[in-house]
């Protein structure tokens, strides 16, 4: 059995909702859909921990990276013509670098002033035509 000091639960950024027009943040209402919900449960079970432990809830976005992340198995559809906007292409996309989320996972290991916050790690607002 391990004695961990440490907990960080990872969701998707989806929770907070989708929109062509409005932005959302940490403070923002989730929405009411199949894959909010999921998140909302994952996020308030993690925060059960029992004991001495930290607890970080992190949203991540699409994570993209040149060698690595969705980024690697979107560019050959790209290259065949078979990639573009999907659907109006006005709604947001929001990712984060491959790079930037190991970054950040690691100062908020080290950091003990991230415990009990959400983070939110993705990119400025960018909508897919704009990416």
């Amino acid at each position: 059995m391990h004695d961990f000091t440490y907990k960080m639960s990872f969701t998707s950024f989806h929770c907070s909702g989708t929109s062509e027009t409005q932005v959302f943040d940490e403070q923002s209402p989730s929405e009411n859909d199949y894959l909010a919900e999921v998140c909302q449960e994952w996020e308030s079970t993690a925060l059960k921990v029992n004991g001495d432990v930290r607890v970080a809830l992190i949203r991540i976005g699409v994570v993209l990276g040149k060698d690595g992340g969705a980024l690697a198995k979107m560019i050959p559809l790209f290259k065949m013509f078979a990639g573009g906007p999907i659907s109006s292409g006005k709604q947001w996309f929001s990712w984060i670098h491959l790079d930037d989320i190991v970054n950040l996972i690691y100062e908020a290991l080290i950091n003990p002033s991230y415990e009990g916050e959400l983070l939110t790690l993705i990119s400025p607002k960018r909508n897919l035509l704009k990416f």
